[in-house]
């Protein structure tokens, strides 16, 4: 994984080398192609952009330790979710709508593997 002085340094450098190639190629070429030339620098910019998207990932940020262990979380519920038995939702379902569930049960956890685990007082 690219860190963020490397995307810094990694920009700088297609930037500053798509900068120094369209001054020297439309120095060079515009006696030749006169107004064409426009395509070439369209090309550069396209390219310079898609390239530094893709080193800074689309946008996209890095996942934080915490967000992904929420995601972890998330997803063990949904496992142990899907497991259910339709009556076994329905009747889950109902027990949170009434509220019945007693601070005993409230004394144990899901563990890692969808098990109930009591917990550490």
């Amino acid at each position: 994984m690219i860190s963020g002085d490397e995307r810094i340094k990694l920009t700088r450098f297609i930037w500053t080398a798509i900068i120094v190639g369209i001054v020297i190629g439309s120095a060079v070429l515009v006696p030749f192609m006169e107004e064409e030339v426009l395509g070439l620098v369209f090309m550069m910019v396209t390219g310079g952009v898609l390239t530094t998207a893709f080193i800074w990932n689309w946008g996209r940020l890095p996942v934080t330790a915490q967000e992904a262990s929420e995601k972890a979380k998330r997803e063990r519920l949904d496992a142990v979710l899907r497991d259910l038995s339709d009556t076994q939702l329905q009747r889950l379902r109902e027990r949170l709508s009434a509220g019945d569930i007693t601070d005993e049960q409230l004394g144990y956890m899901l563990g890692d593997d969808g098990e109930l685990v009591q917990r550490r007082k």
